[in-house]
């Protein structure tokens, strides 16, 4: 909830980008109906909502269990998330010098 507090912008957020960040085992029973209600049913499940008060009175009640983003917010973090999926990382080699230990030496120090 804290992203719709002083988001700085002078236009209206529209939607609002909900994550489930934490599973429903060990959770009340009004908050796993909260969540469902919300559509949401997995870990890391994310769903667009409207910006109104249903919504966020809702959110209120599980904000510990969720992140809420603005769709700037929500568009930043999946830019950056394929960057770096997207990044080729050198690859690692192993080299077996004794059977007591195992040397582990990356591409750049080769």
């Amino acid at each position: 909830m804290a992203a719709l507090k002083g988001h700085g912008t002078k236009e209206a957020i529209k939607s609002l980008f909900v994550t489930l960040k934490r599973g429903f085992a060990g959770k009340k029973e009004t908050h796993i109906k909260t969540l469902q209600s919300l559509g949401l049913n997995r870990r890391e499940q994310c769903v667009e909502k409207p910006n109104n008060a249903s919504i966020r009175g809702a959110l209120a009640k599980v904000k510990h269990l969720v992140l809420v983003e603005t769709d700037e917010e929500y568009n930043a973090r999946m830019m950056l998330k394929r960057a770096k999926e997207t990044t080729v990382q050198p690859p690692v080699h192993v080299r077996h010098d004794s059977m007591s230990h195992i040397h582990v030496e990356s591409q750049d120090k080769l």
